[in-house]
């Protein structure tokens, strides 16, 4: 039985670039997995001037939830270049991707057929978000994490500012300019 559980701080790409009354924003997700349910909670610490999605009436399937506030992670395999991307959109909406390489051959997982997204609101502001999938559904991972092979995992977030501005916030930044997508910014281990 799997299960492991851990609390990371999001940094943006650049504070300097944030909108001066978003510069003291903080965003954590704490990551939690039993068996193959993974759970992330992102939390953001003040969502007044943020630009948040209308909520979905009835979570869909959609691309390009990146263009407004969106949280999102990127599951890669021990070995090879293949990985996943998630986006969980604060309105319900999400997706769920796999590349075979670097921005090569994005698909949308067929075999992932839900991401169940939960947003609440807290005191002072604070929001979360939550969003839960089965990752049994993906045999290739399910049988790492079965055998508890360690999987390279980054969690990100696209915060839009209610200046206009969009921010990019990861656990880790390895490239000159906002880039979730490089296997070096994957630096949790999931295990």
């Amino acid at each position: 039985m799997a299960s492991f559980k851990t609390l990371v701080e999001l940094q943006p790409f650049s504070r300097n670039e944030l909108p001066e009354q978003d510069r003291n924003l903080v965003l954590n997700c704490e990551l939690h997995l039993h068996d193959s349910l993974l759970k992330f909670v992102y939390t953001i610490s003040s969502s007044e001037n943020i630009t948040w999605p209308v909520p979905a009436i009835s979570a869909r399937r959609l691309t390009g939830l990146w263009d407004t506030t969106c949280f999102e992670s990127f599951i890669g395999l021990p070995e090879g270049q293949r990985y996943w991307e998630m986006n969980a959109s604060p309105s319900g909406d999400w997706n769920f991707f796999v590349f075979e390489d670097y921005r090569r051959e994005m698909r949308e997982e067929e075999d992932v057929y839900n991401v169940k997204i939960q947003t609440t609101l807290g005191e002072n502001s604070k929001r979360f978000v939550t969003a839960e999938l089965d990752l049994a559904t993906i045999s290739v991972i399910h049988d790492c994490i079965m055998k508890s092979q360690p999987l390279p995992v980054s969690v990100t977030a696209v915060v839009a500012h209610s200046s206009g501005q969009k921010s990019y916030w990861a656990t880790k930044h390895s490239g000159e300019k906002p880039d979730f997508h490089l296997r070096k910014s994957f630096v949790i281990q999931l295990v």
